[in-house]
């Protein structure tokens, strides 16, 4: 039977996830709208959807093709690290939700990015900004990098959640996985039932977080010795205010997704 100390672990950590993986995509289409706006550009859809999947459509003008493309990406990744930032001294007692924005922005971006590049998708974000005249081979040192970058950040995040180097390898990584599996599932489910072509991606998206999970238990220790020490990030048990509040974000964030942007 789970000790209730790990049962809240895991429901922090995966309400946190949800909020920010869900938010860091809407954000991601704002971007694309932000620069759609500064270049007089007013016909426009946007699609957000907590489990179908994001996304915004428009009439394509090569002008500034390259432009709209590259703003999504860039506009998740500075909103999710200036909160990650501004708030990094609040990290004791501020809702960990916040911070997990900064991170999950660069994990997606990074790797969403990577694999457009790799499997060459068409009409893709980093498919057409390659061809807007941004080498391939820079692009993609680019997303290795924000993708390693992000990794790291989250495995020095990991304390906040309660997550400590006296737990075992075993132990870690059946709490970070359903955390970050969680939300995941329920998109792949979801789909499954109402969007059979969407499950693949739902599938992909939960073999990559389990991927993630296990990446970031293994280098848990050597990271949080030797640089999360240095930031100071040390292990925080959260009350069950925090847990409520931190679940009931991540519900009200999908549930204000499902009825305003459909």
């Amino acid at each position: 039977m789970l000790r209730n100390e790990k049962i809240n672990e895991i429901l922090l950590l995966m309400g946190a996830f949800t909020f920010a993986f869900f938010i860091g995509t809407a954000i991601h289409e704002f971007g694309h709208v932000i620069a759609l706006r500064a270049f007089g550009i007013e016909q426009y859809k946007v699609i957000i959807h907590p489990f179908i999947g994001n996304q915004i459509i428009w009439n394509v003008n090569d002008e500034f093709i390259g432009y709209v493309d590259a703003a999504g990406p860039l506009f998740n990744i500075l909103v999710g690290n200036v909160f990650l930032i501004a708030f990094w001294k609040q990290r004791q007692t501020i809702i960990p939700s916040i911070l997990l924005l900064g991170p999950v922005a660069l994990i997606q971006e990074g790797f969403n990015s990577l694999i457009q590049i790799i499997l060459n998708i068409p009409e893709s974000d980093s498919v057409r900004i390659i061809a807007a005249g941004v080498p391939g081979s820079v692009l993609t040192v680019i997303d290795a990098i924000l993708f390693c970058l992000g990794v790291l950040i989250l495995t020095i995040e990991l304390p906040l959640y309660g997550i400590s180097s006296d737990d075992g390898q075993i132990d870690r990584i059946t709490t970070i996985m359903p955390g970050f599996i969680g939300y995941i599932a329920a998109i792949y489910l979801y789909n499954l039932a109402f969007n059979p072509m969407g499950a693949t991606r739902g599938l992909v998206l939960i073999i990559f977080s389990a991927a993630i999970a296990a990446l970031v238990s293994f280098i848990y220790i050597p990271v949080v010795n030797r640089i999360g020490d240095r930031l100071h990030c040390d292990v925080v048990q959260r009350d069950r205010k925090i847990l409520s509040m931190v679940v009931g974000l991540a519900k009200g964030t999908i549930v204000l997704g499902l009825i305003f942007f459909n």
